[in-house]
């Protein structure tokens, strides 16, 4: 998308939602950056509504408020994170099974 509106080819202004998946990118020369950077110092009003969506919001677990504090700056958001009925949410969204197999090694691996 940078590359479009850097060139000319697309207007945001002809765009009303942009999807950042995996939004925690939006960080440091990620083209995310990028486009928050260059061209949301627009006033609201005349820029697309974004939805960013991440599972692993924090990238310095030594300080994990500075780095969601930093994601909210950089896509000029408000994280928005389940809090209340987590275990609802784990009843519909169940982690999957594993499961671990082992090569058949009785075939032959040869190329005759």
């Amino acid at each position: 998308m940078a590359n479009l509106i850097t060139h000319s080819i697309c207007s945001l202004h002809r765009v009303s939602l942009l999807i950042f998946d995996e939004c925690h990118h939006t960080r440091k020369n990620h083209p995310y950056n990028t486009i928050m950077r260059e061209y949301f110092h627009v006033k609201v009003t005349e820029r697309p509504r974004i939805f960013g969506m991440t599972a692993s919001p924090i990238w310095n677990m030594k300080d994990p408020m500075r780095s969601l504090l930093a994601l909210e700056a950089n896509m000029d958001s408000t994280i928005i994170a389940v809090r209340e009925n987590v275990e609802e949410l784990a009843a519909h969204a169940p982690r999957p099974s594993e499961v671990h197999l082992k090569p058949d090694r009785s075939h032959s691996n040869s190329l005759t």
